[in-house]
């Protein structure tokens, strides 16, 4: 470490990307604490742009949009707009019900503070894929301060690997489905909104049925100059609905009084 004095190398014991980051934004020293995935690349010009926009906005947090990057050969039907998130189109304050990625995202220390850092039951943790620390903590720090401001800029981008199991139709299916099990873990309040479990075998049986009549008009109907590949009908129309057979899933859970 004696050729880098600015770098400091800190173990955190206890396992998970939020423990992790709560216990670098509470050793970080600076006015604003950068985070960045270990499977994402920051671009040359990332920091120095982060500079000129803290500068001139003093914002709350800040961020951009990420691209995909792969490390084995893609899917002839993988389309790159299935591993990115794009968010807005020109700079300026991100709207309140989007959130940054955790990969790419800047917040004052001051607020981190302010608000506990992130939840250490969300996100990932050692083999187990997880989400909702990010959004979670936007939600808090939008609530802590409503006049604060989280910046996007489309021009603050980073690469993000798309690991090979994401590029099968089965590994895909999985992540959405994941992220619909964990919405339900951040925004649903189960004792404000409560759903019986007729009601939630009558959405699930809605739900199968409007995937499989998606599936069959899609494949009659499809833009074969977009989706040459049936795959893609599966991706982009079918698999749309995967997230909320996850909501479902969580909700019979949570009622049936499962432990998360």
């Amino acid at each position: 470490m004696k050729s880098f004095p600015n770098f400091r190398y800190v173990r955190e014991a206890t396992q998970g990307a939020s423990a992790a980051r709560n216990r670098g934004w509470r050793e970080a020293r600076a006015d604003y604490v950068a985070f960045a995935d270990d499977d994402a690349l920051m671009p040359p010009h990332w920091l120095a742009l982060a500079k000129d926009i803290i500068e001139k906005h003093e914002p709350t947090g800040l961020g951009g949009p990420f691209y995909p990057f792969y490390i084995s050969e893609k899917p002839y039907w993988f389309k790159d707009q299935y591993g990115s998130w794009l968010g807005m189109e020109q700079e300026g304050t991100l709207p309140a019900k989007q959130y940054l990625s955790g990969m790419n995202m800047i917040f004052q220390r001051r607020v981190l503070q302010e608000v506990g850092g992130f939840t250490n039951s969300l996100g990932p943790c050692g083999g187990k894929v997880g989400y909702g620390e990010e959004p979670t903590l936007q939600m808090r720090i939008r609530g802590n301060e409503p006049d604060s401001v989280i910046y996007f800029h489309p021009d603050l981008f980073v690469y993000h690997l798309v690991a090979p199991f994401r590029t099968t139709l089965w590994g895909g299916c999985k992540d959405k489905f994941i992220t619909g099990r964990y919405s339900v873990r951040v925004f649903w309040n189960q004792q404000s909104a409560p759903t019986s479990k007729k009601i939630l075998l009558l959405r699930l049986i809605k739900t199968c049925k409007a995937m499989l009549l998606d599936f069959c008009f899609g494949l009659v109907r499809r833009d074969r100059t977009k989706q040459p590949y049936c795959k893609q009908v599966i991706y982009e129309i079918m698999a749309v609905h995967v997230p909320y057979l996850g909501i479902l899933w969580e909700k019979w859970r949570l009622i049936s009084g499962a432990s998360q």
